[in-house]
């Protein structure tokens, strides 16, 4: 890189870290508010709605969206309160997964957004993909050809879920908390009941960041409910 794009990159990333500053500012002052605006301009971020409208008319009626590639449209109309989430163009497939294992949508849907905030072909640093961030020995095991195929993400997300549930008893934070630093991350550090602030405490910082992120999300949907009833029906 020349001298010229080396000060281009450095004026870029002191733009970013204030952006990042006066974002952590807002969120300070307003909390939950604005991460409820902030979760619903996400959720739009692929419409032609300005950001700023977003925030400032959060009842605006949500864009249009084209159903997934092999989802069943027959779900488009079996959202009930999955709704008050707001939409996204993979709800089909939450749906369809929550029903094949038993798994509350909302949930499924709340784990999607943490872990990628809807973006099929997001990588992250430790090298897990797609909408549900697998990561590639969890794929194979599953038997997930493309992880980046939003179906193939969501199937397999869905099953992970589904067996931390069943190993940590139905608690769905011990059950999200292994979905991100793993069964034994929890286990091994003792852990039964993150509702206790000193045990939330004991989790590495990346998943207590997690949980506060689904958390929200929830919260900002009017969802919370869905932490005690995991399971569909």
């Amino acid at each position: 890189m020349d001298a010229v794009g080396n000060i281009a990159a450095m004026k870029v990333a002191e733009a970013m870290r204030g952006v990042q500053t006066r974002f952590a500012e807002i969120e300070n002052l307003t909390g939950i508010t604005f991460s409820a605006h902030l979760v619903r301009a996400q959720l739009h971020s692929a419409s032609d709605v300005p950001f700023a409208d977003l925030i400032e008319k959060p009842g605006a009626d949500d864009a249009d969206t084209e159903l997934p590639s092999g989802a069943s449209t027959s779900t488009a109309s079996r959202t009930g309160g999955f709704s008050r989430m707001g939409e996204s163009a993979y709800d089909p497939l939450f749906i369809d997964a929550a029903e094949r294992y038993g798994l509350n949508a909302a949930l499924i849907k709340a784990v999607a957004f943490a872990e990628s905030t809807f973006r099929p072909s997001a990588v992250s640093q430790s090298g897990a993909m797609g909408l549900m961030q697998l990561m590639p020995f969890t794929a194979e095991a599953l038997g997930v050809a493309d992880p980046f195929d939003p179906q193939q993400s969501v199937d397999g997300g869905a099953r992970v879920l589904s067996q931390h549930l069943t190993r940590f008893n139905g608690d769905a934070l011990l059950a999200l908390a292994a979905y991100n630093a793993g069964a034994a991350g929890v286990t091994n550090r003792g852990i039964t009941d993150l509702r206790d602030a000193d045990q939330r405490s004991l989790l590495p910082s990346e998943t207590r960041a997690y949980l506060s992120r689904i958390e929200a999300y929830l919260d900002a949907a009017q969802a919370s409910y869905v932490l005690d009833n995991p399971y569909n029906g």
